[in-house]
């Protein structure tokens, strides 16, 4: 068996970006992979050209191309249906991984088997490559899974994620999520075993205005705070036995504004600071306190990590 299969997807990002992304994979010191590339953009002859041109001189490319636009979700998972590694590697088309970043993962996997889940630090860069900023992520799997209650916790083009799981569907994406789809593995992931992130910087991360975060803002605050609600079930249904409901979600502006009305967002601050706690510090055990000594439903719940956070 391989050792890693890496999974990545192109689209519309500018071939400069590609290349450096592409390279920066095939400039590893780990070289046990193959690096599935999912052409989601069939139209773009130079990127066809480019991309075939790549597969010729590197025989660990293989390059998939969809015959129409599918999407982030689908082509990542068109290219893990084929994927024949141990460890399975995310990659995106405008970022750079450093030479490192694949062995450094694989050796950490291997020594701790319990662990499923790996990733590391970032250099943001600009879109000419410049750095401009450091984005630190928590690095055990107590805190990661903490905080994945306020927003995701992994570095999403550093994810390298152990195959062998009992259910094969875990490792694929979901594929009601167009957007934020990462977050919802690693939500599905979390029972499975322990998450951890390098203390190393694995990745030099791009930040432009062509990013699907920021073209598609809004879509993807709502897939995240589905799986949001979803991590919230996952871990807080043993206080009271019951699910929050996704199409409860039509309901939170409605929610927010009686909750303001009431001075409710004023109560829940005064909680935590006559508490001494900060909203960001709030671990699963005070969750619980918030929920059974001020009765708080988890509807509240959900509005104090996702407005006042």
């Amino acid at each position: 068996m391989l050792a890693i299969s890496v999974v990545m997807s192109v689209f519309k990002e500018p071939l400069d970006w590609i290349e450096l992304s592409i390279n920066s994979i095939r400039n590893q010191s780990f070289s046990d992979f193959e690096f599935i590339i999912v052409n989601d953009n069939i139209d773009d002859i130079p990127l066809k050209t480019f991309l075939s041109k790549i597969q010729n001189i590197d025989p660990r490319i293989i390059i998939l191309e969809n015959q129409k636009n599918l999407g982030l979700t689908k082509s990542l998972n068109k290219a893990l249906e084929i994927s024949k590694g141990k460890y399975i590697a995310r990659m995106d088309a405008d970022d750079i991984s450093f030479s490192q970043r694949f062995q450094t993962q694989f050796d950490y996997l291997e020594g701790n088997p319990d662990c499923i889940v790996v990733g590391g630090q970032n250099i943001i860069i600009d879109t000419d490559g410049v750095d401009i900023s450091k984005k630190t992520f928590p690095l055990k799997d107590y805190d990661i899974k903490n905080d994945m209650f306020y927003r995701p916790q992994f570095s999403h083009p550093t994810l390298m994620i152990k195959r062998v799981l009992p259910d094969a569907s875990l490792w694929r994406y979901d594929e009601d999520f167009k957007f934020a789809q990462d977050y919802e593995l690693t939500v599905q992931l979390c029972e499975h075993g322990k998450f951890k992130n390098i203390d190393k910087d694995l990745l030099k991360y791009r930040k432009s205005k062509i990013q699907i975060g920021k073209l598609r803002r809004t879509e993807q605050k709502e897939c995240a705070n589905i799986s949001r609600l979803r991590y919230i079930n996952k871990n807080l249904n043993r206080v009271d036995g019951t699910n929050f409901k996704e199409d409860s979600l039509e309901y939170l502006p409605y929610l927010k504004l009686q909750l303001e009305k009431n001075n409710c967002k004023r109560m829940y601050k005064h909680i935590l600071c006559s508490s001494g706690i900060h909203l960001k510090n709030l671990n699963i055990k005070l969750k619980y306190l918030l929920i059974s000594r001020y009765k708080l439903s988890k509807t509240e719940l959900f509005y104090i990590i996702t407005e006042l956070r």
